[in-house]
C-alpha cells in the first residue's frame, strides 16, 4: 500500500478487505499496512482539495475520472482502519 499510487491503492484496499481478518492476528502485518493507509488517506484528501481547486479556478477544464472514485477509496480506507468488534 505504501508504494502504489492512487489507482493502485483502489485495488489493494479492496483485496486488503478481503483478507483484513487474518492481517488482524499479526501486528507485524497490520501497524505497517494501517500506516500505509493512513498515508494514503492524506494523499487522498490533499488530490480531492487540489482538484477542487482546479475545478474553481479553471471552470473550462473538465475533470478527470479519477476523481470520481477518491470519494469511495477514501471511504473504502477509513473503513479498514475502524477497529472491527465483533
Amino acid at each position: 500500500m505504501a508504494n502504489c499510487n492512487l489507482a493502485q491503492a483502489a485495488f489493494v484496499a479492496r483485496l486488503a478487505d478481503e483478507y483484513l481478518d487474518g492481517m488482524l492476528g499479526s501486528r507485524a502485518l497490520t501497524k505497517p499496512f494501517a500506516d500505509a493507509c493512513l498515508g494514503k488517506l492524506v494523499e487522498v484528501g490533499s488530490r480531492t482539495e487540489w482538484l477542487r481547486w482546479i475545478n474553481s479556478t479553471f471552470q473550462q477544464i473538465r475533470t478527470t475520472a479519477a476523481q470520481e472514485y477518491l470519494p469511495s477509496l477514501e471511504a473504502l480506507l477509513k473503513a479498514l482502519l475502524q477497529v472491527r468488534a465483533t
